[in-house]
């Protein structure tokens, strides 16, 4: 700003030069001022101007005064001071004191930024305010009629427009996209260091191409893409959902798998992936890129080992990372490369297969106008075909920004030729990585897996109620199950077959399982000690030597009347004892006597043997007599 007056005051003295060499008495004066207005100047704006003479006189009367300075554009006096409170009319209309004026403001001005908060137009806020601030004047005491009032309650779009970024909270509770994308603070990245697999980026697009089923409906097909963020490279496969159906889990899992066994791509060292339910397996794979990420440090630090800063530097970016997974924030687009790759993608190389329909498809294409769009004429063969052939295109296109004009296709061929070596993985242990697991209970032999009833001979080792997990695999056609306890591997398991209540193999299915069960127990039961004595072991965990008896602390009194009861019964006469013999004893009595041996009696037995005995020969007389 200074240098700005200085240029100014400068460009007038040089105006005014010419009269200042004369006397201010002097003719010469005034006409050298007079030839100075008649002539046009060149402002240093680069405008040409004319300036009056009393313009003139003013500058040198600036000049003797003040000297260069004055010449330079004064300030106002009364700049930065408001002359309007909220509209001329209003404030020359009500007479308010300067504190109601000043708080019907504030109210105002609160809620106008609370209506922006809201998501309100700035034309809907004018109307509002309007109707607010007739409120307002009309409660701090306005006796004026209400046309006159309506009429001085405008308020203008310039004090509406002071409180337009607070529209930004809306922007923030409502719309996340729009916020993220225009609002959310970035950290400018580089992709200085990276290799090719060091990090790869994995989404799910949906073609601007439009196809049609057998049926006659249409639909556009689904990408999921991984990209290298090294060169930029897509590695794309396509599904085709049948109606009603998305991208699913089991086919982004199954995609890269497809990925890693590609010859030119393998097992990438960190995976940059959004919140989408169908990369949720994903976190299963961390441990098996936590490997490969250690191997792709090795392999840098070696094409970089001439830099031992960079050697450091990579190997500490490595370590930082905990997760060889990374996802990506909700509605964060920015965060994906693999997002504006997309967009360029389908405005430079998708654009140009049948059947493009453009990104708005409320917006037909202007070929289409009036028209339905015409689908792409072929299957998902074709399809396939032209697919493969757009990418190999945009492989060849040289690209700016972290390529630096190289084509991806020629960037990954530099990094194979400093000796870049993908890493593989076994295809069908990665698939069991990516299996679901479930878990289940060990029920009679069997367990059910999603309502499910899946056997194997190897549980009827196990109790019911046993928990297992099982590993439901991505192939839809394997109906083998893997089950996973404590230690590890346990078995597979097959689904059992239903079978209706009248059909007889159901019972032979039945039979046939309990003989599998009965074999298995058997083995189980050739495995166990048959000495073992249980009584006998339980003796040995009785500890040796009596039991201590602990001295009596005294006897206590109970009530009177029980002492005296006690005292009498203690002298009653001991009842006679009942029989002895025990149920056993008395079966064995009966057979020694049905075989014509009468038993001897003795001391303990006398008494029970006599009354047996009585008791048998009633019972012979009661039958027909003694024989």
């Amino acid at each position: 700003m200074a240098k700005a007056v200085g240029v100014e005051a400068r460009w007038r003295r040089s105006i005014i030069l010419p009269a200042l060499d004369h006397s201010a008495e002097s003719g010469a004066k005034s006409e050298a001022i007079r030839e100075i207005a008649k002539k046009p100047h060149l402002h240093p704006t680069g405008k040409e101007v004319h300036i009056s003479e009393r313009t003139l006189w003013r500058w040198i009367a600036a000049l003797n005064e003040r000297g260069v300075g004055g010449l330079a554009r004064q300030p106002r006096e009364d700049r930065n001071v408001k002359k309007v409170l909220i509209f001329r009319l209003w404030d020359e209309a009500v007479e308010f004191d300067e504190a109601t004026r000043g708080a019907i403001c504030d109210r105002l001005n609160e809620y106008i930024g609370g209506l922006y908060a809201k998501g309100f137009t700035r034309r809907q806020l004018q109307l509002l305010a309007k109707t607010e601030l007739e409120r307002c004047t009309r409660a701090a005491g306005c006796a004026l009629p209400p046309d006159k009032l309506k009429a001085i309650c405008h308020v203008p779009i310039a004090f509406i427009r002071r409180h337009r970024h607070k529209r930004i909270i809306y922007r923030k509770d409502n719309d996340a996209k729009r916020f993220s994308d225009t609002e959310r603070p970035r950290t400018p990245r580089t992709r200085e260091g990276l290799e090719p697999m060091s990090m790869v980026c994995a989404d799910v697009h949906h073609f601007d191409v439009i196809m049609q089923r057998d049926d006659g409906s249409v639909f556009t097909p689904k990408l999921i893409a991984f990209q290298d963020l090294h060169n930029n490279r897509i590695f794309g496969d396509l599904v085709f959902p049948p109606q009603g159906t998305f991208v699913c889990r089991r086919d982004v899992n199954l995609a890269f798998i497809r990925m890693t066994q590609h010859p030119q791509w393998g097992l990438p060292a960190l995976v940059l992936v959004d919140n989408g339910k169908e990369f949720g397996h994903f976190d299963f794979i961390d441990d098996a890129m936590t490997l490969a990420q250690r191997a792709r440090v090795e392999f840098s630090a070696g094409l970089v080992g001439d830099h031992p800063d960079a050697v450091a530097r990579m190997k500490e970016l490595y370590a930082a990372r905990r997760k060889a997974i990374i996802r990506s924030l909700p509605y964060n687009a920015a965060a994906k490369p693999i997002e504006g790759t997309f967009g360029n993608l389908e405005r430079y190389v998708f654009s140009h297969m049948p059947g493009h329909i453009g990104g708005n498809r409320m917006r037909q294409k202007s070929a289409n106008v009036g028209r339905a769009p015409k689908p792409f004429p072929g299957g998902p063969d074709e399809f396939r075909r032209a697919f493969t052939t757009a990418i190999e295109f945009y492989h060849s296109l040289p690209q700016q920004g972290a390529l630096a004009g190289k084509s991806p296709r020629q960037a990954f061929e530099d990094a194979i030729a400093r000796g870049w070596q993908r890493i593989d993985v076994d295809p069908i242990a990665l698939a069991e990585v990516f299996s679901e697991p479930v878990s289940c209970t060990v029920r009679q032999g069997a367990v059910k897996i999603k309502k499910r009833l899946y056997e194997a001979p190897e549980l009827y080792r196990l109790i019911s109620g046993t928990k297992l997990r099982a590993h439901l695999p991505l192939d839809e056609t394997e109906e083998r199950v893997a089950l996973i306890g404590e230690d590890g591997f346990y078995c597979f398991v097959t689904p059992v077959e239903r079978k209706h209540i009248l059909d007889i193999k159901g019972a032979k299915n039945g039979a046939r399982r309990s003989a599998e069960q009965n074999e298995v127990l058997a083995q189980m039961r050739s495995e166990i000690d048959p000495s073992i004595d249980p009584m006998e072991e339980i003796r040995r965990a009785i500890p040796g030597g009596p039991a201590l008896i602990p001295p009596s602390g005294g006897v206590i009194e109970l009530d009177k009347h029980a002492e005296a009861i006690a005292d009498e019964r203690r002298k009653l006469p001991k009842p006679q004892a009942k029989s002895g013999l025990s149920v056993n004893r008395k079966a064995e009595f009966w057979r020694q006597l049905d075989s014509g041996v009468l038993p001897e009696p003795t001391a303990d037995n006398s008494h029970d043997a006599q009354e047996l005995t009585q008791g048998a020969a009633a019972t012979r007389v009661k039958k027909g007599g003694v024989g």
